[in-house]
């Protein structure tokens, strides 16, 4: 279970040109540096958790903390990691692999970083927040000419549903503002992906957001709508879910705007 402890950075293998670059590597260049360190780390260990790539990556980092910043943040290695495993997914997730053991197999596919990388590499688009933007300009416009403020994405959503007449509830689920993960009344909720909101209020106020799949809490503490939004999105792809009956006109509306 130590065995990051005991990682050594393969500086030896970098090419030589690389080597000499790595205090102004190009993009290019350090991607090739993490491939080469990943795949180090999955010769070690098949399946490396976050703390663990985590604890590398600040390795790497205090030696060329300059040019190398960013790679603490986790998303290059996570990518790299998805990639390098993508296929060993797909197989688990064709098979009917159940969502909580999917989770615990490959949690960086319900992370932000690691679904987006599964969804480029199955649909071959790269998912962006920006992806309902034509139509968030009218909303902007409508916003100046009410002079309303209300919250732009969980306004938009709630208004596609009103819009096709489908039945919000399928997508979001509230709970109290305290509510825990494991008090969430899972057996309340729809099978299909869910967004659940925290608060007693409404969606648009809500400050904390989990995701929901197959009934399973997947994603525990979100803050970004968008995020969620996404997540929720992409996991009807990544893992062959059908979108459900109740939500088909939004879901087609919101896949025109994103593939």
């Amino acid at each position: 279970a130590d065995w990051f402890l005991r990682f050594e950075i393969p500086w030896e293998k970098l090419p030589t040109d690389l080597l000499y670059k790595l205090e102004r590597p190009s993009p290019k260049q350090r991607r090739e540096m993490i491939r080469l360190i990943i795949n180090e780390v999955t010769g070690v260990c098949k399946r490396p958790s976050k703390k663990h790539l985590t604890d590398i990556a600040r390795r790497i980092v205090a030696k060329y903390p300059k040019s190398l910043q960013d790679v603490i943040e986790g998303h290059i290695i996570i990518t790299k990691k998805m990639m390098a495993t993508y296929y060993t997914q797909r197989k688990d997730i064709i098979r009917g692999m159940e969502t909580e053991k999917i989770r615990r197999e490959w949690p960086f596919l319900f992370e932000m970083p690691g679904l987006q990388a599964h969804f480029r590499a199955l649909t071959g688009v790269q998912l962006e927040g920006n992806f309902l933007r034509p139509v968030l300009a009218q909303i902007e416009v409508a916003k100046k000419d009410t002079k309303s403020k209300l919250p732009e994405m969980p306004g938009l959503v709630l208004l596609l549903l009103a819009y096709f007449g489908e039945d919000d509830k399928q997508m979001f689920f509230q709970v109290d503002d305290t509510c825990l993960p494991s008090e969430v009344p899972t057996s309340d909720l729809p099978a299909s992906p869910c967004i659940i909101f925290c608060g007693m209020r409404f969606l648009l106020t809500a400050s904390r957001l989990m995701l929901s799949i197959d009934k399973v809490v997947v994603t525990e503490q979100q803050t970004n709508f968008v995020e969620a939004l996404l997540m929720m999105f992409a996991s009807y792809y990544c893992l062959n879910i059908h979108y459900p009956s109740e939500l088909g006109a939004t879901l087609e509306f919101l896949q025109r705007y994103s593939i």
